[in-house]
């Protein structure tokens, strides 16, 4: 995911849009999606209507997703991202603000990317099937050695052909299905080759491989992130009042891939 951890870019970016690079935000074109500087405001905007109040939320237990432990860990992991990168972006060297508007841009194309994948692919629960596979996929290939991670992405991208037939996607649209997963794997490489994108990945790693009931709530709480930015209406802006419906909807959706999966693991068995 990812496209992780971008949660913190809202509370700090301001300082960096104050003083990065020689002049404003420019507009810029990759991977044929265009980002505009009020793109960047907004997402600044959005994320710091939506990180703040919902680690407040899981500090104070009003969420009740999860054990009072687990949700005041994820809070304070959210909380340790705000702060290393705040003291990225105070430090003098102005390149690092730069730095982190490129990363916001890449976020956008990303979900740019997954909603045009949502009317490609036309179905919630297959689209929410294959983003966890691909979440997963990249999650691992990322304890690869540097040299075969990028083949290991390309698999990926590959293995998402036989992941779409497999989740029922119809025909006709897995050949442009596919053309976007390959500009999806892109703009992931590109968001990560930041230097913010590199230090989301450093602390989500140092998550996932700590507490396990704190990594898999940040897991789940980044996937409803991730799945309210892709469902929501066009020019809305997301706050905290949007996690729990996302959350909700999100293992509705699970729990109809389980439910879809049950007569072909059944199959499996009887021809074992």
């Amino acid at each position: 995911m990812k496209t992780l951890w971008a949660f913190a870019v809202a509370s700090i970016t301001c300082v960096a849009c104050a003083g990065a690079a020689d002049g404003p935000i420019q507009t810029t074109t990759e991977l044929g999606i265009t980002v505009e500087p009020d793109d960047i405001f907004d997402a600044i905007h959005e994320t710091s209507q939506f990180w703040p109040p919902l680690r407040k939320r899981l500090n104070d237990g009003r969420l009740d997703i999860a054990t009072p432990a687990a949700q005041r860990g994820a809070a304070a992991v959210i909380r340790r991202v705000n702060d290393e990168l705040y003291q990225r972006l105070m430090s003098d060297d102005e390149s690092r603000g730069a730095d982190l508007i490129r990363y916001t841009a890449a976020r956008i194309r990303i979900f740019r990317i997954y909603r045009t994948l949502r009317e490609t692919i036309g179905d919630d629960r297959a689209l929410l099937a294959l983003k966890t596979r691909w979440d997963h996929l990249h999650r691992e290939a990322r304890d690869l050695d540097a040299a075969e991670q990028p083949a290991r992405r390309a698999e990926i991208v590959a293995g998402m052909r036989q992941a779409m037939l497999e989740e029922g996607v119809e025909p006709e649209r897995i050949e442009r299905a596919m053309r976007q997963w390959r500009q999806l794997g892109l703009a992931l490489q590109r968001m990560n080759a930041t230097e913010a994108g590199q230090a989301m990945l450093r602390v989500e790693d140092d998550v996932r491989h700590g507490d396990a009931e704190v990594a898999q709530l940040m897991r789940e709480i980044m996937a409803t992130s991730d799945w309210a930015q892709i469902v929501k209406p066009a020019k809305t802006t997301l706050s905290a009042r949007d996690f729990l419906p996302a959350w909700e909807a999100m293992h509705l959706l699970q729990a109809d891939v389980s439910i879809a999966q049950q007569p072909m693991a059944a199959e499996a068995a009887l021809q074992r």
